[in-house]
């Protein structure tokens, strides 16, 4: 597996904005990518944003910074400053609860 990291600077203000148009508009693209795992939205301290996207391979990450690249320009430009911090890589260590 491989995950794709980014954290954004954003406007505390406008995190209900935010998550709106991430849950309605931007997880329907990325859930098309070839190899989609799993995607996780998390709110931060002063209104900073933090994303994981899980997928089988790198080529499947990189797709989705793409269309996170494209996603921000468009529908987030008032809220987030600037590109975010990426961080990504292959998986090394995965534990899941077993329920």
């Amino acid at each position: 597996m491989y995950t794709v990291i980014r954290v954004w600077e954003g406007d505390e203000d406008q995190l209900e904005e935010s998550t709106e148009k991430v849950r309605d508009r931007f997880i329907p693209q990325i859930k098309d990518v070839k190899g989609f795992h799993s995607y996780y939205f998390l709110h931060g301290d002063g209104g900073n944003v933090a994303t994981i996207s899980v997928f089988d391979d790198r080529k499947g990450a990189e797709q989705s910074t793409t269309i996170a690249r494209s996603f921000a320009e468009e529908e987030l430009e008032d809220i987030v400053q600037g590109p975010p911090e990426i961080i990504e890589g292959t998986v090394a260590i995965h534990e899941a609860a077993q329920r």
